[in-house]
C-alpha cells in the first residue's frame, strides 16, 4: 500500500511493502484529515499483519506532527506490538530525526517508552 502524501505537503508518505515487511513513513503529517488518511492504513496494516504475521522493518522521518497524528502513531505503534511483537516476531524500528530537533527526538523516545519497543536513532544533518 502506497500513500503518496498530498501536494500541500500536509501528510506524510506511506510505503508499506507487504511482501518484503517495509514501512517508511516521511514527511509532515498536519493536515485536519490526518485521521482519514491513517484510517485506509491502520486497518489494512493490522489485517496483514494479523493473516501474514512477519518480521518488520519500519522507518520513520516525520519533520513534524500533530496531535492527531500523535494519537495514531500510538495506535500504529499497538499495531507493532499486537501483532508482530508479541509473537515473537521482531520489529526493527529506526527514527530518523534531523540534528537539532529535540521535540522529534523526545516524542520518539516517549513512544518507546511508553510502548515497550525498541527504538533506533539515526541522526542526519540539517537541511
Amino acid at each position: 500500500m502506497i500513500l503518496p502524501g498530498n501536494e500541500s505537503k500536509t501528510l506524510p508518505s506511506i510505503a508499506y511493502e507487504e511482501m518484503k515487511g517495509t514501512i517508511h513513513i516521511k514527511g509532515r503529517s498536519i493536515s485536519p484529515e490526518v485521521e482519514a488518511y491513517y484510517g485506509d492504513f491502520l486497518p489494512y496494516l493490522e489485517d496483514n499483519l494479523k493473516k501474514n504475521p512477519m518480521n518488520i522493518k519500519i522507518d520513520i522521518e516525520f519533520e513534524y506532527f500533530n496531535t492527531k497524528t500523535a494519537k495514531l502513531m500510538m495506535q500504529f505503534f499497538g499495531i507493532i506490538k499486537k501483532n508482530v511483537v508479541e509473537k515473537d516476531l521482531d520489529a526493527n524500528i529506526t527514527w530518523i530525526i534531523e540534528e537539532g530537533d529535540d521535540d522529534l527526538k523526545e516524542a520518539a523516545e516517549d513512544y518507546e517508552e511508553l510502548t515497550k519497543l525498541k527504538f533506533n536513532y539515526i541522526t542526519k544533518p540539517e537541511e
